[in-house]
């Protein structure tokens, strides 16, 4: 027996119990990091199956790649010289993506609010068009790129 008279198994059922309560409130707090819900929204904006999602300027939600079985990039605006071989910030500029996928409808792109008027303007710059999808998702706007007219 313990101090307070309860016996030591006790509180290690106790501690257990509070564990489990948490884990399951845990789960069930709404994140703008599950990987499901970000599923979802890409799903019900995309024009055409999704086959590639790429984050401009933005973390990357590696996770999507389980709910959608498709690639997920990070991109830069910038052009990526001197960037390191080995786990390198972007897989590669906005640019050489949209040169890619140019004519993929299946190329669902995502950057923050923040960033949606710069991104916008290298688009343009490129000879295309930036299309948001639907609402702002989590701070974020989901768009397609699209060519002019």
């Amino acid at each position: 027996e313990g101090k307070s008279g309860i016996p030591d198994w006790r509180w290690l059922v106790l501690w257990g119990c509070a564990l489990v309560a948490l884990r399951a409130g845990v789960a069930h707090y709404p994140s703008d990091q599950d990987a499901s819900h970000w599923a979802k929204e890409i799903l019900a904006r995309a024009p055409s199956p999704v086959h590639e999602v790429v984050f401009v300027e933005d973390m990357p939600r590696y996770g999507l790649h389980l709910y959608l079985d498709t690639e997920v990039e990070t991109l830069s605006l910038d052009e990526l010289a001197n960037q390191p071989k080995f786990n390198p910030e972007y897989d590669e500029s906005l640019a050489t993506e949209i040169a890619e996928s140019a004519d993929n409808p299946g190329v669902v792109y995502v950057t923050k609010k923040k960033t949606w008027g710069e991104v916008q303007t290298h688009v343009e710059r490129l000879g295309f068009r930036a299309v948001p999808r639907g609402e702002p998702f989590h701070g974020r706007i989901i768009f397609v790129v699209a060519r002019p007219g």
